[in-house]
């Protein structure tokens, strides 16, 4: 992508952050600037130069009572709301706020059929029981037999065929065949839920690929503190600086210059009908 590009893109996503923002505040509902916009906003005050997304969270009661109110007040003739219980074409454990009248495709996601306008991610935070038979594998690997469902291809890397990546979604492959799509979200619900109200320490998010790596400390989500991102103050976690530490160790120091680059491969970006609705 080029630089006007970025900006625009970036532009709309601080749009849907704020549309979100909005819901929240008129349901009272606790979110957080979350994973590499919550880095970005403590170390760069705005996006990571070299990101470009934009990530919340929210503790799984949060999550749900979102998911309820969500289209009481969202502003439906700009944005959608997309989950995989709503789209029956989405494979993601998260949901997302999309702009209409535009497109975003990543690689892996290509050869799906799902509505793909560009977007935010709101993620979910269940409790983590630190059993990965319990529960890591299991949602791991019904997660994944999801997005093959769903027509993901995971081994497309930059443009690139991964066939070590391949060859490890091979059997997985073959057992989503044998599960209907629903069965295997209500698998992974089940696992991902399995430990909440226990009072657990941890809490996980939904969406990671590392199940232990992404085990927060709940006790960061017990007050919140508004930090600036890109001009405006947005809620984070009021120990946000054990939540970074936890996930990216001396987060305050810069990666290696070959390590500054987006991890999202964008093959289609379009805000043609964008333009055409002003």
């Amino acid at each position: 992508m080029n630089s006007p590009e970025i900006d625009r893109l970036r532009e709309i996503q601080l749009e849907l952050l704020n549309e979100f923002r909005r819901i929240c505040d008129l349901e009272g509902i606790n979110y957080w600037l979350d994973s590499g916009t919550l880095l970005g906003a403590v170390r760069h005050h705005g996006f990571i130069p070299w990101d470009d997304d934009i990530d919340v969270g929210m503790l799984r009661k949060d999550y749900d009572l979102f998911a309820k109110v969500v289209h009481k007040h969202l502003d439906s003739t700009k944005y959608y709301y997309q989950n995989w219980i709503e789209d029956p074409n989405y494979g993601q454990p998260f949901s997302k706020i999309r702009r209409k009248h535009t497109t975003l495709v990543e690689n892996s996601a290509e050869s799906t059929n799902f509505e793909s306008g560009i977007y935010i991610d709101i993620f979910a935070y269940d409790e983590y029981g630190n059993k990965q038979l319990r529960q890591g594998l299991p949602i791991k690997v019904s997660r994944r037999m999801i997005l093959c469902k769903c027509g993901y291809k995971f081994w497309l890397q930059n443009n690139t065929f991964n066939i070590k990546r391949y060859i490890v979604y091979l059997p997985i492959r073959f057992l989503s065949l044998f599960f209907s799509r629903e069965r295997l979200i209500s698998y992974y619900e089940k696992n991902a839920r399995r430990y909440n109200g226990a009072v657990m320490q941890k809490v996980f998010e939904n969406g990671t690929t590392n199940y232990d790596k992404w085990a927060i400390p709940i006790s960061c989500f017990q007050s919140f503190t508004d930090l600036l991102f890109e001009g405006e103050l947005y809620s984070c976690p009021g120990d946000y600086d054990l939540y970074l530490s936890t996930v990216y160790g001396d987060y305050m120091k810069l990666p290696p210059k070959e390590k500054q680059v987006n991890k999202h491969t964008i093959v289609k970006l379009e805000f043609e009908e964008l333009d055409s609705e002003a």
